[in-house]
């Protein structure tokens, strides 16, 4: 499976996706969003932030489709030897579970927007970028240029990632296992005080379980500039609302910054 994410007016909040599926037989082709949580362990109506759907063949030809469920598109491609899938997401909500696009950041989380073949869920799924020379990404998947890989479709799900020119990073590394946080809004990281009080609950965590499940981790950071405190843990990766910014190393702010990426650190064993 093989998408393409893109925009052209990130202040609308939409992102347009496509889908190139290279080999499809039979008559038709079942084609799903996810109704699942990863993290929140719940079900969700992403569905409802589609806004158009539109299929063709390899010369271009439009070809009929009809819904069976709120997330269930079925595809009518007869003689079609491979499809290809558009579709458009409206992404103006902010939190650790969401979808959202403006002009600092696209950040997705792909179990939000990202249709899959059933059939199709154990190949390699790639995401392919369309973002400004020079936004970095931040996500535990692998990265090829701008071109994100998963080994399956749940993996994908469960990997969320940021792409801005304005993300802040900072890594650490403990028992040779690299960790990265990214800081995505207004803050100033005392970034020596962070990596002091992360590896102390990572070694404790360590401590604890006896290895690590994995051989890199991401802390991806959603910093807002009023009140928050929002996390969700995924299989390498976690994404963690926290705000205000500007109160980030103060005390009350900064033990809750401390408590929460610890907690969703240790979902790594429990839980994921």
């Amino acid at each position: 499976m093989q998408y393409k994410i893109s925009y052209t007016n990130p202040e609308n909040h939409v992102i347009d996706i496509s889908i190139k599926i290279d080999t499809v037989e039979g008559e038709f082709t079942e084609l799903r969003l996810p109704s699942w949580r990863p993290g929140r362990y719940e079900l969700g109506n992403f569905a409802k932030n589609i806004i158009s759907f539109n299929v063709f063949d390899e010369g271009k030809r439009c070809l009929s489709s009809h819904k069976t469920s709120k997330d269930i598109w079925i595809i009518e491609h007869k003689k079609a030897k491979s499809i290809h899938v558009k579709y458009q997401y409206f992404a103006d909500e902010l939190n650790a579970g969401s979808t959202y696009l403006d002009k600092d950041q696209l950040y997705v989380n792909p179990v939000n927007c990202l249709m899959y073949v059933p059939e199709f869920t154990e190949n390699t799924h790639k995401v392919s970028l369309n973002i400004p020379r020079d936004y970095k990404i931040a996500c535990g998947l692998k990265k090829t240029k701008n071109t994100l890989i998963a080994k399956n479709f749940d993996t994908l799900a469960d990997s969320p990632f940021i792409a801005s020119n304005k993300l802040q990073k900072q890594t650490f590394t403990f028992k040779n296992t690299s960790f990265y946080l990214w800081y995505m809004g207004e803050c100033k990281p005392n970034f020596k005080k962070i990596e002091k009080d992360f590896l102390r609950f990572t070694k404790q965590q360590y401590k604890i379980m006896g290895s690590f499940p994995f051989k890199e981790y991401h802390f991806l950071f959603q910093i807002k500039p009023v009140f928050f405190y929002h996390g969700v843990e995924h299989l390498n990766s976690t994404v963690i609302g926290i705000g205000p910014g500007y109160d980030l190393m103060n005390k009350k702010t900064y033990d809750e910054f401390m408590g929460v990426s610890s907690h969703e650190l240790f979902h790594a064993w429990n839980i994921k």
